[in-house]
């Protein structure tokens, strides 16, 4: 996990985001 990407929002939203650009 990247804490860099660390943002106000669940972490599963950030998860998502992840898994979308590494698509």
């Amino acid at each position: 996990w990247d804490h860099s990407i660390c943002r106000p929002y669940p972490h599963w939203v950030a998860a998502a985001l992840i898994c979308l650009t590494q698509a």
